[in-house]
């Protein structure tokens, strides 16, 4: 069975302690200085989800009891 290679940023880090490569592969990154590049999620959109996610108006259906028509 092959398994497929998808790009991404963020190394597999289950698969490189597997291989037994993680201090190999953190050595490398640290030389080239990508340890805080690759080594880390960064939540690039942090700041508008929390912007959209604050104008949400929960609104709860409290005449219906049985078939509640909740809203956003």
């Amino acid at each position: 069975m092959n398994r497929g290679i998808s790009r991404n940023r963020y190394p597999d880090s289950h698969a490189i302690e597997a291989l037994g490569i993680k201090d190999n592969v953190m050595a490398l990154l640290g030389n080239i200085g990508w340890n805080d590049f690759v080594g880390k999620t960064h939540y690039t959109f942090e700041t508008f989800t929390l912007e959209f996610m604050s104008t949400i108006c929960f609104v709860q259906d409290r005449e219906n009891v049985t078939n509640p028509k909740h809203t956003v």
